[in-house]
């Protein structure tokens, strides 16, 4: 394997690290910030967030080593789950890494 290769391989596998430590949506969340952005996402119908967890799922099987990422605060759960849907359809892995770069990069903003 060329030098380029290996590194953009190491490149890749460090990046998809940073985007699958995200929390997962309608999980238990650790910190204050994402506790506070997912607490509607956990209230509900069970039939609800069961369906979140098959997303969720069902994201991460399209998506290897990645996590759904987006704003979630305040948005209705029903608008989060059409856009994983969307977003799995759509099946881009590498338009899905510029989205989780992209809302990543700010959320670190925002809580910096």
């Amino acid at each position: 394997m060329a030098s380029s290769e290996r590194s953009s391989a190491q490149e890749l596998e460090m990046l998809q690290a940073i985007l699958g430590a995200h929390p997962r949506l309608g999980h238990n969340v650790t910190g204050d910030q994402s506790a506070v952005e997912q607490a509607h996402l956990n209230n509900g119908a069970e039939n609800e967030k069961a369906d979140l967890r098959t997303l969720n799922q069902a994201y991460e099987d399209t998506f290897p080593g990645l996590r759904y990422i987006v704003f979630v605060n305040s948005r209705p759960r029903s608008d989060i789950m059409y856009d994983m849907r969307a977003r799995i359809q759509r099946g881009d892995i590498h338009l899905e890494r510029q989205e989780a770069i992209k809302v990543r990069g700010l959320l670190v903003t925002m809580v910096s």
